[in-house]
């Protein structure tokens, strides 16, 4: 049985979750294909199609991702199945737009059981949706058909903020992959010539509360098992890309830990606004205080920092937006950039429906000035083009 993973820009991490799932059973055949060849190449009668959507691309893309399932369509007897954050809403629409599937929530287990239901010709439900309760029980990438990617530490989020997806995708109860689980999967990774390790976690420094009453224990711990089995012949990067931190849990004691172990130079803090209205709003959990103290001390302690802000939160005024800028200007003649973001509405959380804030010439401007002198970066302007369509 021939399962085809879509790859595109955005999805590889989630693709290969779900790819390492279900190498071990011995009657599947699981691949990649860029989908600009899903037009051009021959595929087997029966042929799986996986599909893993964020909104962002979806949105960007449905209409050429609808002609192509209309076309394979009409070539061959396929199954399209469609998972990822933006099939969490209303999976109705995209079973509308051809999808003969779709996966709510963690795929690894509604995965196998459709190709299960599928091998045994049983009846086939629309939606599928199976939560994966603890991480240990499936591997962090493909193993057998080995394909590397960081390795998933904590999936879920206690704090809800309302604009990220985390909380309401996965659950606001966390699991997390146990330091053995991670260790075996760090040393079959370094036997097979990985030398760099990063880690997936929507908040680095909370590794080991749901194991561990002190997460400073549990992240040395951790960090320690993997520095003694790839020593100084690989690099550790530990609250930096694909990760973050949040702000509210960045100690001196922690980062001063951290510097004996990892290789990042620069750590990234969520903080997401410069203003205490919009950080209330949307359920954020600190204020601009616990921000300006967490840059600091990651800056006393020997780290660059990367920031990470939203810029158009619903009802954001213009007082709200000079609050986040005076932020930002605080600190552009210290080692600190920001990364900014536009605010999307995502499916699934409490903020789906709410419109963005418009972003002001002015700002605008001052956008373009910072951008000239180092201090900002990002895609704010395509995801502000992509919500303009929808608005």
């Amino acid at each position: 049985m021939d399962i085809c993973f879509i790859r595109n820009n955005w999805n590889y991490y989630s693709l290969a979750t779900i790819f390492a799932s279900i190498e071990d059973l011995d009657y599947v055949n699981p691949f990649f294909v860029n989908i600009s060849d899903l037009k051009n190449s021959s595929f087997t009668d029966g042929t799986i199609f996986c599909f893993s959507l964020n909104s962002i691309y979806y949105n960007k893309n449905k209409d050429n991702i609808i002609s192509i399932i209309r076309f394979l369509k009409k070539k061959g007897n396929y199954f399209f199945i469609a998972g990822g954050p933006h099939c969490q809403y209303k999976p109705d629409l995209l079973l509308e737009d051809g999808f003969d599937i779709v996966v709510v929530g963690s795929g690894e287990k509604s995965i196998r059981t459709i190709i299960s239901d599928i091998k045994e010709k049983k009846d086939l439900k629309k939606i599928y949706q199976e939560e994966v309760t603890n991480l240990n029980d499936y591997k962090p990438f493909p193993v057998k058909f080995f394909h590397y990617k960081p390795i998933e530490i904590t999936r879920g989020c206690p704090h809800r903020c309302y604009f990220c997806q985390t909380s309401y995708l996965h659950s606001h109860n966390p699991i997390e992959r146990t330091i053995e689980n991670i260790v075996k999967y760090v040393k079959i990774a370094f036997e097979r010539n990985i030398k760099d390790f990063r880690f997936i976690t929507p908040n680095a420094f909370s590794y080991g509360n749901s194991i561990n009453t002190n997460s400073m224990c549990a992240i040395q711990e951790l960090l320690s098992s993997i520095r003694s089995i790839i020593k100084d012949n690989g690099r550790i990067f530990f609250g930096t890309f694909p990760s973050e931190v949040r702000p509210d849990y960045v100690t001196t004691d922690l980062l001063i830990m951290l510097k004996k172990y990892v290789n990042n130079k620069r750590i990234i803090i969520g903080a997401q606004s410069g203003s205490d209205r919009i950080l209330e709003n949307s359920n954020r959990g600190h204020n601009v205080k616990t921000i300006e103290r967490a840059i600091d001390t990651a800056i006393q302690t020997g780290f660059a920092v990367d920031v990470d802000i939203i810029i158009g939160m619903p009802d954001e005024n213009e007082e709200d937006t000079k609050e986040t800028f005076n932020l930002i200007h605080r600190y552009m003649k210290k080692p600190v950039r920001f990364h900014l973001h536009y605010f999307m509405p995502l499916p699934g959380t409490p903020w789906r429906d709410k419109k963005p804030a418009t972003l002001s010439k002015k700002f605008i401007e001052e956008i373009e000035y910072l951008t000239g002198r180092g201090v900002i970066w990002g895609n704010w302007r395509n995801q502000r083009m992509a919500v303009a369509k929808e608005y």
